[in-house]
């Protein structure tokens, strides 16, 4: 019985690793018209915009695990941690409908998949990967443990992309630097 349990789990794990792969690209953003706004930015500042300079960030994701994802900056300009996450505010940690309370898109730690902000207020795996349509999906997870809608926002204005549980709500309180919502796609090497 013991053999036979030890057996299964072993080939469970080993199916998982015979199906992982590893995706290498630039990450670009797909507005609401389905046009391309450009990639993420590779600047020594971050990659929360869009790169006008031609060279753009360069990522790697692993699909050898289930749910949440980490997305690895490969060809980083800024310095270390090179995973691409998300950090909330001390004060206000929490992506909610009704809100304008946005989570800033930077380079942060590595977190379990589906933890709630760590003691820094970050999150590093929260993304969601469609190997099909080579789609990324970010989810927060609220410090309860929740999981709120998560929308990635880009101003144009400022060049500043960030996730958001409510861009309409977010739009209302600073309209002189109205978002929109985008999504990411990864584009292959």
């Amino acid at each position: 019985m013991i053999f036979a349990r030890a057996f299964a789990v072993a080939v469970v794990f080993f199916a998982a690793l015979v199906n992982a792969a590893t995706y290498t690209g630039k990450v670009q953003l797909i507005n609401g018209e389905g046009s391309s706004n450009g990639f993420l930015k590779n600047w020594n500042s971050g990659f929360d915009g869009v790169d006008f300079t031609g060279n753009p960030l360069l990522v790697s994701i692993s699909t050898n695990t289930t749910g949440t994802l980490n997305l690895i900056a490969t060809n980083a300009a800024f310095p270390a941690p090179f995973y691409l996450g998300g950090q909330s505010s001390i004060y206000y940690p929490n992506l909610t409908p009704g809100s304008d309370v946005i989570v800033a898109l930077t380079n942060v730690s590595p977190t379990p998949a589906g933890a709630p902000p760590s003691p820094s207020f970050t999150e590093s795996a929260i993304w969601y990967f469609n190997e099909a349509t080579k789609q990324l999906t970010p989810q927060w997870v609220n410090k309860d443990g929740s999981r709120p809608a998560t929308f990635i926002a880009y101003d144009i204005k400022y060049n500043k992309i960030f996730l958001s549980g409510d861009v309409n709500a977010y739009n209302t309180v600073y309209s002189y630097k109205p978002a929109s919502v985008v999504s990411f796609y990864l584009v292959p090497n």
